[in-house]
């Protein structure tokens, strides 16, 4: 099913609906009742229709104002009838979690801009850099992106929520959730399929087929903390590549590669199990560059190492696609320019 039809057939299934409206400070989505949800009590269309978890629903329930239809305030067992029109009070603007424990350092000086691709009341894309890490952790405590998005936001203190990570070297899409209740929808979307990543990596050698699978289990290798490796101990890990441009005159071959499980370092491990590991892979392709012979190169297996003058890694969450929380709208992004 291509993007277009699955568009109309979501928006069918919910029935029409008028924007979000924010009305002092607060919002609120209308939906019109469509007749295949006739009957259907409140709290049915918000978990079956609109894929809101029972989390969510207990929060709208105790909101002022939380459900309403036809403009008046109803409880969570009331049924809906086809054309009828159902409000629901969503998460106010600029609506953080700031009871968390979570205290956030200013972001390191050192940090390449924060480069923003998408950003409403919900959520924000950015662009990662490689070399650059996601998500604090032990030594990397005020040079991350999650430092620069809440201070972005105005949260010196306060929980933000990342929809996945990318690895340290790995550059790209990265998505955070601005609140709680769009945080579940987006986990819950993972879940289901409906939200996903398309990456592209450059990787040793001319591959052949015009594509391939790779469904080997991952673990961490017991000698080394930050390595993983294919073992049938390990946890299952699907990677599926396609090839985009055989490059002959440099010997390698340009990929796009989508992933089911997402363990670490997956897309590294398993196009190195490929025999095709990815260019600029200082953990699972050393030998293409000589490292094994730089004086640093007993520190890379290190954590936290600081090691940051190789050839970037080449790969790139470089596409997304999820639906609009609420409204569930496909939308996408893509990094346009070539990648080289």
């Amino acid at each position: 099913m291509d993007w277009f039809t699955f568009l109309e057939e979501e928006q069918r299934r919910i029935g029409s609906m008028k924007e979000i409206e924010v009305r002092d400070g607060m919002r609120f989505a209308h939906y019109t009742i469509d007749a295949a949800y006739e009957d259907y009590t409140i709290h049915r269309y918000l978990r079956e229709v609109l894929h809101l978890s029972e989390r969510i629903v207990r929060r709208i329930k105790y909101r002022r104002d939380g459900s309403v239809l036809d403009g008046q305030y109803v409880y969570m067992n009331e049924r809906v009838h086809a054309g009828q029109t159902l409000t629901i009070r969503l998460s106010d603007v600029g609506e953080y979690d700031t009871n968390s424990e979570s205290v956030w350092e200013a972001p390191a000086a050192l940090l390449p801009p924060l480069e923003i691709l998408y950003e409403d009341c919900d959520l924000i894309f950015l662009r990662k850099k490689d070399h650059v890490v996601c998500h604090p952790s032990p030594g990397h405590y005020a040079d991350t992106l999650a430092n620069q998005v809440a201070w972005h936001l105005g949260l010196a203190r306060g929980k933000i929520f990342p929809i996945g990570r990318l690895d340290r070297d790995t550059s790209g899409i990265v998505l955070f959730a601005k609140n709680s209740d769009a945080a579940g929808i987006l986990t819950v979307e993972r879940m289901e399929g409906d939200y996903h990543k398309v990456y592209r990596a450059w990787v040793d050698g001319i591959v052949e087929e015009d594509s391939f699978t790779v469904d080997k289990p991952i673990r961490q290798r017991p000698d080394v903390l930050m390595v993983r490796e294919v073992h049938m101990d390990g946890q299952e890990a699907t990677t599926h590549a396609t090839v985009v441009e055989r490059d002959y005159e440099r010997n390698r071959t340009l990929l796009h590669v989508t992933i089911e499980h997402g363990r670490t370092h997956q897309i590294r491990v398993h196009m190195a199990y490929a025999g095709h590991p990815i260019c600029g892979d200082v953990l699972y392709n050393p030998k293409c560059f000589g490292w094994e012979e730089h004086p640093l190169y007993k520190d890379l297996f290190k954590e936290g190492n600081p090691i940051s003058d190789w050839e970037p890694l080449k790969l790139e969450a470089f596409r997304t696609s999820w639906l609009s929380p609420y409204l569930r709208e496909p939308q996408k992004l893509e990094l346009q320019e070539e990648y080289k």
